[in-house]
């Protein structure tokens, strides 16, 4: 604590001696006593994450954060200077029971840094030191003294362990032809580790398959990498690094091979770090083919295509890569995508041979594409020739991969919109507000023992969830995207409630728009209904400037504020995300078979009850329902085979009238409902329409597994429909224009 100090006052004294001839009058200087030793409210302990960056530790601060308020900070009764001195520090690992495994203060070299009154700690420098279960203590004694007395104080910071074991996807896999003498293959592709950068992996222990066609020889090598990281003339700025390949001997079995034939091998080997040892697959496929003379010449037999996921329909070329050395045509025949030549997966739309093309659709593959990485959507294995006949050896394998994209237009303004990162684990503060939020922004209220967290125990998917816990607790992501004209989007969270509670106590979550002149800027969303407690629930909130109230806000910047605003409420928040929809075509991507949403073509409609038809209004095809005196009534319409699957995400566009509202003298608001369903089991909407009065209301419809199922089930092996449900008794409604599109989460 700053106070009025002892060296100032004797230099105030001397100056005035130094005025007395001045006819001023004698002054004595009375020194202030100092009879108080410094005091302060205990030692400090503060515990942090192993990637935090910076930790500034007062040693004169508080007992629980070491921050330079509250009533446990050192005090000096006489209004005295504090200094610290004296210090020692010590270092030491220990596991979770507090025994010491080695005690080095080498442990924390350049970690640690003590400046005057403060530690400044960097514990991502030390992170590398400290594996899961374990705790790194970094321990300061030291003496607060104001001069004449002292107090001895001590601080202690844990790092909390967090080893991560290397991630990959799925197997690797090669393939080559009797031209290679090797054939070589980075094993260390597509790995990845969450510890410090410089976590050193390798791989290790190939095992051959017993069921292996032939004893391939191989082994493992050394290889060392260069990353570009400028111009050539840059090249003290590049990176070297070393990496592991596995080099295929050929020539060791060529003499095996029967011509024409193919040979799959497989093998699995160990990704390793310092702890971790996991086993990945790998797969070589060896064609034992040879150059015909006269036909076309396969620069590759084994090639990828990647398409990435927001593409939509790709027509893939089977012919690149193949040269003609005669000018003859390309001939592309007995085409097979997975293993088929018809009734072909969901997302495979076509093949060509006359034109030599495959044709995707990459939305139907949103679920399985992960941002940066691929995903194998189709193999596709094909014979080559040209147009006299002369077919080139062996047949040719290309893979479509997806490439995952980042869709969620929340990660544009906040790096950490997953709340994966595990250096912002723990409270908000106003302290560390500015890196804390991560990028989530607008301005935020808890007080006391309440907060906002970023928590394990909030956690929906991955390993962190954001936590809210006391009245007026908000966020909000600032200036997502520009409301564009024709666009939609989806703004939606995981929510679980830990203890029941009214709807009142729900979070609030507005959608609202800035940069516009005109009068209302801010649009209300509907508070979530009472849900189950302990339970996850999506909620999504739907946004366009098709929507009436939205049109003419073009141009205007969307903002979203999540939060809650009642003193008994506790809420889990993850999985948050904003999407774009609108740009999807729902036509060519409609997920309902052959058009039956548009009612055009008379075709027979499944229900289980009242009278469903289709019906002229107009001019207009539409499906016709009179519920009549039933309780329920349900449409069923069919879906493409493979379409739904787990975790995914589909919008239902639908116009639904009740024709004779007015005969049954009900409020203007009347909900109907919509599910996917395999005949048992279903999928919930989150957001089921209504109709308004008599009017023909056009509405999308939010309809996710993440929201409600009655089942876990592989919904891509069932046969699905697409149920809509009645339960207004003698109601009659027109549904007309239905479209079901897959979009991203």
């Amino acid at each position: 604590m700053k106070t009025f100090k002892k060296s100032h006052a004797l230099l105030a004294g001397s100056v005035l001696l130094a005025l007395t001839g001045c006819n001023t009058p004698d002054y004595e200087y009375e020194a202030k006593p100092n009879t108080s030793a410094p005091t302060h409210g205990g030692d400090i302990f503060v515990s942090l994450p192993e990637k935090w960056e910076l930790k500034v530790v007062d040693l004169l601060g508080t007992t629980t954060s070491g921050n330079t308020t509250n009533d446990t900070v050192a005090k000096d009764a006489d209004k005295d200077y504090l200094t610290v001195k004296d210090v020692v520090l010590t270092a030491s690992i220990k596991d979770t029971s507090g025994n010491v495994i080695t005690s080095d203060l080498e442990l924390v070299a350049g970690a640690v840094v003590i400046d005057g009154n403060f530690i400044n700690y960097r514990p991502i420098l030390a992170e590398a030191q400290v594996d899961s279960d374990q705790i790194l203590s970094v321990v300061a004694e030291y003496n607060i003294s104001d001069g004449e007395h002292s107090v001895a104080r001590k601080v202690t910071v844990e790092l909390v362990g967090e080893d991560f074991a290397p991630e990959f996807e799925a197997g690797l896999s090669a393939g080559g032809t009797l031209d290679n003498d090797t054939i070589s293959l980075e094993l260390l592709t597509g790995v990845t580790d969450q510890d410090a950068q410089d976590a050193v992996l390798s791989a290790s222990n190939i095992v051959a398959d017993a069921a292996n066609p032939f004893d391939l020889a191989f082994s493992i090598v050394d290889v060392e990498k260069v990353n570009d990281m400028g111009t050539p003339d840059d090249a003290e700025d590049d990176v070297t690094y070393t990496t592991q390949q596995v080099e295929f001997d050929v020539t060791s079995i060529s003499s095996l091979l029967t011509r024409g034939l193919s040979y799959d091998f497989k093998f699995t080997y160990d990704v390793n770090d310092h702890n971790h040892a996991l086993s990945r697959d790998l797969s070589l496929t060896l064609l034992a083919v040879e150059d015909i003379p006269g036909s076309p010449k396969v620069e590759e037999y084994f090639t990828n295509e990647i398409v990435p996921e927001t593409s939509g329909v790709t027509v893939v070329d089977l012919k690149q890569g193949i040269v003609e050395r005669e000018g003859d045509e390309i001939v592309i025949s007995d085409v097979t995508v997975n293993g088929k030549t018809s009734d072909l997966d969901f997302g495979i739309l076509d093949i060509d041979e006359a034109n030599g093309t495959v044709t995707i659709d990459s939305h139907a593959f949103f679920t399985e594409a992960k941002v940066g990485k691929t995903f194998k959507a189709a193999e596709v294995i094909y014979t080559v020739a040209d147009d006299n006949g002369n077919v080139t050896d062996g047949k040719r394998t290309l893979s479509i991969m997806v490439e995952g994209e980042q869709v969620n237009l929340g990660a544009v303004v906040a790096s950490n919109v997953d709340l994966e990162n595990p250096l912002y684990v723990g409270q908000f503060t106003q302290a560390n507000l500015a890196t804390f939020t991560f990028g989530y922004a607008h301005n935020w209220n808890c007080g006391g023992d309440q907060g906002i967290f970023i928590s394990e125990d909030a956690a929906r998917s991955g390993n962190y969830g954001l936590l809210l816990d006391g009245a007026i607790c908000y966020i909000g992501l600032d200036d997502i995207a520009t409301l564009e004209a024709g666009q939609k989007y989806a703004f939606s969270y995981g929510l679980r409630n830990p203890e029941d509670l009214p709807s009142s106590a729900n979070p609030f979550s507005p959608v609202w728009v800035t940069n516009t002149t005109l009068n209302n800027k801010f649009w209300n969303a509907a508070r979530p209904a009472v849900q189950p407690a302990g339970e996850w629930k999506e909620i999504i909130t739907l946004v366009g400037t098709h929507m009436g109230a939205w049109a003419g806000y073009e141009g205007s910047t969307l903002q979203w504020d999540i939060g809650q605003y009642d003193p008994r409420a506790v809420h889990h928040f993850d999985d948050i995300s904003v999407v774009e929809y609108g740009g999807i075509d729902t036509a060519v991507h409609d997920i309902l078979v052959d058009n039956i949403g548009l009612f055009e073509n008379n075709e027979a409609i499944v229900s289980n009850a009242g009278v469903v038809e289709i019906r002229d209004d107009a001019g207009d095809k539409k499906l016709f329902v009179d519920v009549g005196a039933e309780s329920s009534v349900t449409v069923s319409l069919p879906l493409k085979a493979g379409a739904i699957k787990s975790n995914a995400r589909y919008v239902l566009s639908i116009e639904g009238q009740l024709i004779n509202h007015a005969a049954l003298g009900l409020a203007d608001s009347v909900g109907y409902s919509v599910s996917l369903s395999n005949g048992v089991d279903s999928i919930a909407a989150s957001n089921n329409p209504i109709t308004w009065a008599a009017n023909i209301m056009p509405q999308d419809v939010i309809i996710s597994e993440n929201y409600g199922r009655s089942a876990e089930i592989d919904w891509s092996q069932e046969t699905m429909t697409l149920d809509i449900t009645f339960t207004q008794a003698n109601a009659q409604y027109y549904i007309n224009n239905l479209r079901l599109i897959a979009i991203p989460n």
